[in-house]
């Protein structure tokens, strides 16, 4: 993983733009990186989000309310669902080989332990939808 890009890739995520250099540096340890094909699943519509997604390189495709919309390379999905530990409202794949951040539910607290830095970040983004277990269990762990 090149840290410098992946640290540079969240520091510009809305969700995270509050956390300082050093803060998102530490985070990244709470991160997987894999690499996935195209159409690999990586969130179901109605299932429970499992894992926040972080784009790379590469895209995803969202299909749900409100259409069907890309999500490329700096963007994220399943920010909202696990904040509030909810259930995805739209499917996501891949829509080309891809490089993801992939940080479990567990992981996901370290996030929210930087609370009363952070907001929930309903609507401050393009597309944040969660993701399944699918990433993980169909990719290469790096």
């Amino acid at each position: 993983m090149n840290r410098r890009h992946a640290a540079a890739t969240l520091r510009g995520l809305p969700e995270l733009a509050g956390l300082g250099w050093r803060e998102v540096q530490s985070l990244l340890s709470h991160f997987d990186e894999v690499r996935v094909g195209p159409g690999a699943a990586v969130a179901r519509a109605g299932r429970p989000a499992t894992e926040y997604v972080v784009v790379l390189a590469g895209s995803l495709e969202s299909d749900g309310p409100p259409g069907r919309r890309r999500i490329r390379a700096g963007q994220s999905v399943g920010w909202d669902a696990m904040w509030r530990r909810g259930c995805s409202d739209t499917t996501v794949t891949t829509a080309e080989p891809s490089r993801l951040l992939v940080m479990g539910r567990a992981e996901f607290r370290a996030v929210r332990a930087l609370r009363g830095r952070l907001e929930p970040a309903a609507g401050a983004g393009v597309a944040r939808q969660p993701a399944s277990a699918a990433v993980i269990r169909s990719s290469e762990r790096h």
